[in-house]
């Protein structure tokens, strides 16, 4: 029993899963640990079985344990499938034990999502820029508003427009404009 419901040929098929993988790290979720027992002591409990990256025993606002922790193993899935299989059901201190992979760390799913998040727009913006520049060779070049000057020869005749250096012989040779800053004019 793993609090309170009955692990039905969890092992079995646990272990058949994990033999395909390689070694890497694999947390663990101890359940029905006593009051007393310490980081260094939950770890050395786990290195039998592989080398055992983190052991966290999780404690209330006094300071006891509150009867779980999590053990981060790394080692060949076999050997980790071993140890849930040898520590599942066995006392240790007048409690019983309960082993089971744990779900992925808070703080190391983040950083998974942030870097698949990452990695997916990197990917659409390529995808998106690959596009753009396919639809910019299949179309003629587009108008520029800003390379195109709109004059007005007098003021009873329409606006003509003029692209400096192509329409006629003007060229834009404007003098930077300076804003004013907070009510102050620029020496």
């Amino acid at each position: 029993f793993f609090r309170g419901v009955a692990m039905v040929d969890v092992e079995e098929s646990l272990e058949e899963s994990l033999e395909r993988a390689g070694p890497s790290t694999h947390r663990l979720h101890i359940d029905g640990l006593p009051s007393d027992v310490s980081d260094a002591e939950l770890a050395r409990r786990f290195t039998p079985f592989g080398e055992v990256r983190e052991a966290s025993v999780i404690r209330g606002a006094d300071g006891a344990c509150r009867g779980f922790g999590y053990v981060s193993l790394h080692a060949a899935p076999p050997e980790v499938a071993r140890c849930i299989k040898a520590y599942t059901g066995t006392r240790w201190r007048g409690k019983r034990l309960a082993v089971a992979p744990a779900s992925e760390d808070y703080m190391t799913r983040l950083k998974r999502e942030w870097e698949e998040a990452a990695e997916q727009r990197r990917a659409e913006e390529a995808a998106a820029g690959a596009a753009a520049a396919a639809a910019a060779a299949e179309r003629p070049a587009a108008h520029d508003p800003a390379a195109t000057l709109r004059l007005r020869p007098s003021r009873h005749l329409d606006l003509v427009e003029a692209t400096p250096g192509k329409s006629n012989r003007h060229r834009r040779s404007f003098p930077p404009l300076q804003a004013e800053v907070e009510g102050r004019r620029p020496p």
